[in-house]
Order: structure tokens, then sequence, then C-alpha cells
């Protein structure tokens, strides 16, 4: 699924800037706000951080939100 168009990023690459920032996993806004430092996303033309963003399959915030989730449960 395609996160950010810019960069050509997907909910793959999410999952990966995630497991690389492990400390962000308790506070949704830290981790958004470290994900999109570690690998740009949002930066070029901030589309994928839009509520209308139609460009797409999923949002940055959506789509960290999923991973955390996802790594959270493999903590457990």
């Amino acid at each position: 699924m395609l996160v950010c168009e810019c960069l050509d990023l997907t909910y793959e690459d999410i999952k990966r800037a995630i497991d690389e920032h492990p400390h962000e996993l308790e506070d949704i806004f830290k981790a958004i706000e470290a994900i999109k430092e570690s690998i740009r996303a949002g930066d070029i033309c901030g589309c994928c951080t839009q509520d209308e963003c139609n460009k797409v399959d999923m949002l940055l915030r959506d789509a960290v939100t999923k991973a955390l989730r996802s790594a959270r449960e493999n903590l457990i």
C-alpha cells in the first residue's frame, strides 16, 4: 500500500522504520514525528499527512498507527 507518493514509500517501509525506532512505540505522536524525520515522509508535498489526500492508499498517520499496533502485538 502506497503511503507517500513523492518518495514511493509503502506500508512495509513504515513498518521497517518503526522497527528502527522501538523507543517510540508508546506515543503515536512521537512515532509519527520520528518516522517523518527518519524517512522524510511528508516533507515534499505533504499530501500523505492530509485527510483529503487522494494520491496514496493509506495516510502516513494511519500507516504509523497500524505499524505501531502490529509492533506492540509482536512484543506480547
